[in-house]
Parts: structure tokens; sequence; C-alpha cells
């Protein structure tokens, strides 16, 4: 997973899973929130 973007207590995270031969499989991407983040 990976997080590019963290911003007034948001992130958005992307996650990828790969088969062993190198097929991409699944693919997601997520908005979450923080919480008691200091803005």
């Amino acid at each position: 997973f990976r997080t590019g973007l963290v911003r007034d207590g948001f992130f958005e995270e992307d996650g990828e899973l790969w088969a062993p031969d190198g097929t991409l499989v699944a693919q997601s991407r997520q908005l979450g929130l923080l919480l008691d983040a200091q803005v």
C-alpha cells in the first residue's frame, strides 16, 4: 500500500495485489480520515 496524499486530516491510499507470475490481480484506492488530526 502507498499513501501519496495527506491533507487536512484526510489521506488517499492505493494498493495492488500481484500474482506470482507478475499479473495484476486487484487494485484498490481508499480515502481515510485521520481522527484527532492537528490541522
